[in-house]
């Protein structure tokens, strides 16, 4: 369960992003802001915006940071299947859901790991047209 502390944290966060992005029109700009905020806040060294276009193989990095970043498409491509991938242990991936599931969004640390002890049950929606990468590691830490 998540601690009071982190969990106030966390809605502060999300607050504050929710208000960035009301100011954002664009959807690719919106997610771009989205996911650079949620690697800061959760001080991550890298992160990524994947989706599996119809008729392809392998999923597709939209955004990756830094840019020169380098993420495993296998393992994506199976996260968005939802066939259960084993997820390394400084990774978390999270699926991006607007009525199904469209997309993943990727964190990586190389210290310590990120805390996997959130509370499931707590599901904060975005008013967005897409689900923010900050608000889909909630409960997605696998």
């Amino acid at each position: 369960m998540m601690n009071p502390e982190a969990e106030a944290n966390l809605l502060r966060f999300l607050n504050r992003l929710d208000g960035r992005l009301k100011s954002v029109a664009d959807d690719q700009k919106a997610l771009w802001l989205s996911l650079r905020s949620t690697c800061d806040f959760f001080k991550a060294t890298g992160a990524c915006v994947a989706v599996l276009p119809p008729g392809k193989a392998l999923a597709e990095l939209m955004f990756v940071i830094p840019r020169e970043g380098v993420w495993d498409l296998g393992l994506l491509t199976a996260f968005l299947h939802r066939q259960k991938p084993a997820i390394p242990p400084h990774t978390l991936l999270a699926p991006l859901i607007d009525a199904t599931v469209w997309g993943g969004a990727g964190l990586r640390s190389r210290g310590g790991g990120f805390d996997r002890n959130v509370d499931p049950k707590l599901s904060i929606e975005s008013p967005r047209r897409f689900q923010s990468p900050s608000t889909a590691w909630i409960g997605n830490g696998s």
